[in-house]
């Protein structure tokens, strides 16, 4: 079940990252896998930007493009590598280097 923090939605993962079926899993377990990966995502991107809830308004339509894009770039990286990050992208506390630039000129400078 989607959360209204969520930046995207299953449909938009989806289609941007090329998922029809995982793993051959029935489609509640895609869509139950696939909502945990989202609002994770969302929860750390939002983070990141030091962001509250009302942020950017409180519908995926009012997001900033580049937020939704880095959401779903995220969601790509913990989806194609749910045992690790064996292609050293993250390090510890921060977000792989594409996401952050895509979204670091909309991080809040003035809350520590």
């Amino acid at each position: 079940m989607a959360s209204v923090l969520d930046f995207v939605t299953i449909d938009e993962v989806k289609a941007a990252l090329k998922i029809d079926e995982i793993g051959g899993n029935s489609p509640d377990d895609d869509t139950t896998w696939l909502s945990l990966l989202i609002t994770a995502a969302s929860r750390a991107i939002r983070n990141y930007l030091k962001a509250d809830s009302t942020a950017f308004g409180d519908s995926p339509t009012t997001y900033p493009e580049e937020v939704k894009l880095a959401t779903i770039m995220l969601i790509g990286y913990m989806y194609r590598e749910p045992d690790g990050d064996e292609q050293k992208a993250f390090s510890l506390g921060n977000l792989p280097f594409p996401v952050t630039a895509l979204i670091y000129q909309l991080r809040d400078p003035t809350l520590a």
